[in-house]
């Protein structure tokens, strides 16, 4: 279990240091737009508009938020993905990207695509119904051709060349979908197939190409 301990520990670390690393990075670079990819450490609420178990929207959720409202993230209030986009000076809340009641200001200043259950194994998010990460991607492509529409080529290029992009993936992983194929592979054979799922992922550039790519990773960095 070595191996496996040594990725949580990792896991833990990242979650700790990633709104330092967000501050640092805000000192040096000014970015338009925040865009988050992962699982429920950064879901904002697009579970509520999926088919699924994993749903964030009802108590304690939210319970600090004004009202106690829940509102999808997997917190008392704000997530992971808000204190990002905070500390990046872009707004206080970043929002699901399938919440229908977006405005355009909403989308030009960034999204979240992240869904709980999610996960680098194709596997993973099967499980929970969660929005596998290709789909997310897929998502960030059509969310490019709806601000090209409106905005036009070059304020999109502008975009999505200077923006911050997020990645929180891979617990699910291994604490979910490990176990039920832990016949299959070793510890250290599932943890290669996380980095290389997880590469083959990033290697994935949508037009136009980003030109800073933030990776936050569970698996690598």
């Amino acid at each position: 279990m070595a191996t496996l301990h040594v990725l949580f520990a990792c896991i833990l670390a990242l979650l700790i240091c990633s709104a330092a690393a967000a501050e640092s990075y805000n000192k040096k670079n000014q970015v338009p737009a925040v865009f988050v990819f992962g699982d429920s450490l950064v879901d904002t609420g697009n579970n509520n508009y999926v088919h699924t178990i994993a749903k964030g929207n009802f108590p304690p959720y939210g319970r600090d938020f004004a009202g106690g409202r829940a509102t999808g993230r997997f917190s008392n209030a704000k997530g992971v993905a808000d204190y990002i986009a905070q500390v990046l000076g872009v707004k206080q809340l970043l929002p699901p990207y399938l919440d229908p009641s977006l405005d355009l200001q909403e989308l030009l200043t960034g999204v979240c695509f992240a869904s709980a259950g999610s996960g680098y194994d194709p596997r993973t998010p099967q499980k929970m119904n969660a929005i596998p990460m290709m789909t997310q991607l897929n998502m960030f492509k059509e969310y490019i051709k709806r601000i090209n529409a409106s905005v036009g080529p070059e304020r999109t290029q502008e975009i999505i060349s200077q923006s911050a992009y997020i990645i929180f993936m891979g617990s699910n992983d291994l604490t979910n979908t490990y176990p039920t194929v832990d016949y299959r592979y070793t510890e250290e054979s599932y943890t290669d197939l996380m980095i290389s799922l997880a590469l083959d992922f990033h290697k994935v550039r949508p037009e136009p190409e980003p030109d800073q790519l933030q990776c936050y990773n569970e698996i690598a960095n």
